[in-house]
């Protein structure tokens, strides 16, 4: 539920930086915000904690992202805390990055590998996906050391299985059913 909370501020928070044609700055001072929540994990579980008073999340909000942050993102903060709304600022601020990907036809493909990848491993991944999406594709990477090599890509609902313990687990299939003729 919190992610569709925050998906209808988030919405709100892009009409208003498309009206004012600052959607670039609005995704920066997003992308900011998310990143200090997620690095400071005193600072979010203050912001998610039903212990602390919303003046004292509005403050604490302000003193980290005044000046930080453009005058109508401060205010949009503020907003979230009067309304009781605090605990899902990082669902407002990922949901903004999300529509805007929608609006720039970007997708977003949760790769999981055996080991992380670098960069060139990314964009060689990325290309190829492109390529079967035909869409522009950003590479979240997570690893998964039971995947012994190769990697699962999904994007949406589609998932593309290159592991090696898939590999493995269709070779053994196919022995069982030659060993069962």
């Amino acid at each position: 539920m919190s992610a569709l909370v925050g998906r209808r501020y988030a919405t709100a928070l892009y009409e208003i930086a498309k009206a004012q044609n600052k959607v670039d700055a609005f995704a920066k001072d997003c992308e900011r915000i998310a990143s200090t929540l997620k690095a400071s994990k005193e600072l979010l579980n203050a912001v998610k904690s039903p212990i602390i008073n919303q003046e004292k999340k509005a403050a604490l909000l302000k003193a980290f992202f005044s000046g930080k942050v453009s005058k109508q993102l401060e205010d949009a903060l503020a907003l979230l805390v009067q309304k009781g709304r605090a605990p899902i600022i990082l669902d407002v601020m990922k949901a903004f990055e999300a529509i805007l990907d929608e609006q720039s036809g970007i997708i977003t493909a949760q790769v999981e590998s055996a080991i992380p990848l670098d960069e060139s491993e990314k964009q060689a991944i990325a290309q190829k996906l492109e390529a079967i999406s035909g869409k522009k594709i950003r590479i979240q990477n997570k690893v998964n050391p039971d995947l012994m090599g190769g990697f699962t890509a999904r994007i949406g609902d589609t998932v593309i299985d290159g592991s090696v313990k898939h590999k493995l687990q269709r070779l053994r299939e196919e022995l069982r059913q030659v060993s069962l003729n």
